[in-house]
């Protein structure tokens, strides 16, 4: 395994948790907030490249394409230095990504109450922007989630750091920079 220092170069910073736990807002957020750091997000990279949104991608191509779109996502994440990655819900779930998540950088599950995740997919419209949630009725999205959350949640929890990214965005971000500048 490489060693990575956060003072240095070459380092990443992988964020993973369910779908609207924060990583896209609070990524940009924080990667504004160092010094010299890019923000990458595996899943505007694939609707980049594919021309087409995630939906598409999966009605389309099926979801092991789409997974592994995914994993050629976080290999090209592994080409920036200095750089907060933001990862699409599952993406560590498959392919030994998370194994590589660890191998190339630190890595924070935001896990905000399944409360708040509900909330913020009850704001929008998301049956057309998250295939997962295609069909489901409002009433069964606490259960859909809290059913993928204990699927999810024990590989998650393998990243260097866990947060409650319901908090406020600038608390946030200031806690998870001084974290990453301590690191070794």
């Amino acid at each position: 395994m490489e060693n990575h220092k956060a003072n240095g170069a070459n380092t990443r910073l992988y964020l993973v948790g369910l779908m609207a736990s924060g990583k896209t807002k609070i990524g940009k957020a924080l990667a504004q907030a160092m010094p010299n750091w890019l923000f990458f997000d595996t899943d505007a990279y694939i609707e980049s490249r594919q021309k087409m949104s995630i939906a598409e991608i999966v009605a389309r191509k099926g979801w092991p394409a789409f997974r592994q779109l995914e994993t050629e996502a976080l290999a090209i994440s592994q080409n920036f230095n200095n750089c907060v990655i933001a990862t699409g819900g599952g993406l560590p779930c498959y392919n030994d990504n998370m194994q590589t998540i660890q191998n190339q950088g630190f890595s924070v599950f935001f896990n905000p109450p399944l409360t708040t995740i509900v909330a913020r997919l009850a704001e929008s419209d998301n049956t057309t922007t998250r295939p997962l949630l295609a069909g489901l009725a409002e009433e069964k999205l606490f259960d859909f989630l809290a059913e993928m959350y204990k699927q999810r949640q024990p590989i998650y929890s393998l990243a260097d750091l866990e947060i409650d990214s319901s908090l406020n965005q600038q608390r946030l971000v200031e806690r998870v920079a001084r974290w990453l500048t301590q690191k070794p």
